[in-house]
């Protein structure tokens, strides 16, 4: 349901900003993309993502977004 490609550019264009003012806290938008390409059946894009929505967590302390991902990842790999 939806405008994919408008929300993948609106994801798209939010990462470039929160990349290039070096903000920490970028694990949420990866994590968006992630699954907005798992929906889109390119787990190998949605991996991507989410693996460096991992590394972004666990960079900024966030267990509960970790334990998330983590669970998002082995969904997917039942997919």
């Amino acid at each position: 349901i939806g405008d994919v490609r408008g929300a993948q550019a609106a994801l798209e264009r939010s990462l470039a900003i929160q990349r290039t003012d070096a903000s920490e806290d970028i694990g949420s938008v990866l994590n968006n993309l992630g699954d907005l390409y798992r929906e889109q059946n390119d787990h190998r894009t949605a991996l991507r993502y989410y693996d460096e929505a991992l590394e972004n967590y666990r960079r900024t302390d966030n267990p509960i977004e970790v334990a998330h991902t983590l669970e998002t990842i082995g969904v997917m790999a039942l997919d």
